[in-house]
């Protein structure tokens, strides 16, 4: 059964919390899941300690829990280079741990057999009355907002094709600080739907739809553009990781989709796009179209890949009308579909 419920899979597992109690705090624990799998059989202990530093040096709450009980949410697939080194598959470790006195924040230790932290051993929870996990971020890059414990892009995705030599460039657009002119300046190229009205290059033969690339495309988020559409959930996959980002659930892009209007007329200027002008159109351009989250275009323009169970896209497309909206329009996706009313949007 454990086996099971840890076997590499492409999409995300979701597991029921358990119910917390006033006292209680939810902790998480990014590991390396191939080495967990591999190492961990039933009966493993894992030990949890939780700490109010940074340092991990004093316990102020410890748990023992055999590997077999723990909760486990395992992470979208991470894509690499073909014959590259592959990067680590991460591995969620929830539990529980009871009579705990709240604090603004906590930190998290888990150690036992298969545990090989990913993102340093002493890692940051967050706590509350009843217990709330991850924590929100403080910030977030220019090209992204916050929604919960995500940086959200602000804008729906474009794809770009850059220079190996432009390495500034590159970590521009993974810091979320590149503008469209830094882009264009600096040599890239955005793919994509080649039919008009997008009219943007080929995505190569390099980056196909099995997401299996052997030369990089990376994601970015920025207004005033078409957005990128005709790729499927696991080039779109594969992008958000190379800007290191990933592709959102179905719960996350919800929360960050919420509050943004669904309109069952389109006046064409302020309102999201969903059957004014049955085109796509930029990135950003209907000001009325936003999350409380501040995320625009969630609803309308082009559907937004989402990745948990399996692949879905969301939100709706320039022609649903009255259909499109946060909750009305998902629908269930072969992952490599590849067509011009489907694009995506990456969270951090």
């Amino acid at each position: 059964m454990f086996m099971r419920r840890l076997l590499a899979t492409l999409l995300v597992t979701l597991l029921a919390p358990a119910a917390a109690r006033a006292a209680d705090v939810r902790v998480s624990y990014l590991v390396n899941g191939a080495e967990l799998k591999n190492n961990a059989v039933a009966g493993t202990p894992l030990t949890f300690e939780l700490h109010t530093t940074s340092a991990c040096a004093a316990a102020v709450a410890t748990a023992v829990v055999n590997v077999e009980n723990v909760d486990l949410l395992e992470a979208l697939k991470a894509v690499g280079a073909k014959n590259g080194p592959k990067p680590p598959k991460q591995t969620e470790i929830r539990w529980t741990l009871t009579g705990v006195t709240p604090a603004p924040s906590f930190f998290l230790e888990v150690t036992g057999t298969g545990v090989v932290p990913v993102g340093g051993a002493c890692q940051l929870q967050y706590a509350s009355g009843g217990g709330t996990l991850p924590p929100p971020p403080l910030s977030c890059p220019p090209d992204a907002v916050i929604s919960g414990s995500l940086c959200v892009d602000k804008y729906e995705a474009s794809l770009w094709q850059i220079p190996p030599a432009s390495t500034t460039l590159i970590q521009q657009v993974k810091d979320g600080t590149a503008t469209l002119a830094d882009l264009t300046s600096g040599g890239a190229v955005q793919v994509g739907c080649t039919s008009a009205p997008y009219s943007h290059a080929a995505i190569p033969g390099t980056f196909p739809a099995n997401g299996a690339y052997t030369a990089p495309i990376y994601a970015a988020s920025i207004p005033g553009i078409l957005p990128s559409a005709c790729l499927s959930a696991y080039q779109a996959i594969a992008a958000c990781q190379l800007s290191e980002k990933r592709i959102m659930t179905n719960p996350e892009w919800t929360d960050a989709a919420l509050g943004t209007p669904s309109h069952v007329a389109d006046n064409g200027t302020t309102d999201c796009n969903t059957y004014s002008v049955l085109k796509p159109i930029n990135t950003g351009a209907r000001s009325g179209c936003v999350s409380a989250a501040g995320a625009l275009d969630m609803v309308g323009n082009v559907y937004e890949w989402t990745v948990d169970s399996g692949a879905w896209f969301r939100g709706g497309f320039w022609g649903n009308g009255s259909d499109a909206g946060v909750l009305a329009a998902a629908s269930y996706g072969n992952p490599l579909l590849q067509n011009d009313r489907v694009g995506f949007r990456c969270a951090r």
